[in-house]
């Protein structure tokens, strides 16, 4: 199978389920709030080593549930041009 092909496969059978996406709406109660540590997975739709690591990083969201929150934050979006700010912003206060 050609190597285009199996990223492709990739992402159109991927389905996160711990995973959250995070987006400047959540950012504040998924992130800032939480209870417990959060890995935020900065990634782009076309990167290559992003697709291949969302099931791991989906595995290891399931196997560490209730110790680490995991968070997809797709840096892509027209959403993302303000999310550096609000990012910056946000940790720079803490």
């Amino acid at each position: 199978m050609p190597q285009e092909a199996i990223y492709l496969n990739l992402v159109l059978n991927y389905k996160m389920s711990k995973t959250i996406k995070v987006t400047s709406q959540n950012f504040k109660e998924e992130v800032l709030d939480s209870k417990i540590p959060v890995l935020i997975d900065f990634w782009v739709p076309w990167c290559q080593p992003c697709i291949i690591m969302a099931p791991a990083m989906d595995e290891l969201s399931e196997e560490l549930d209730d110790r680490l929150k995991i968070g997809k934050l797709n840096i892509k979006l027209p959403e993302a041009y303000g999310q550096k700010k609000f990012l910056e912003t946000n940790w720079k206060r803490r």
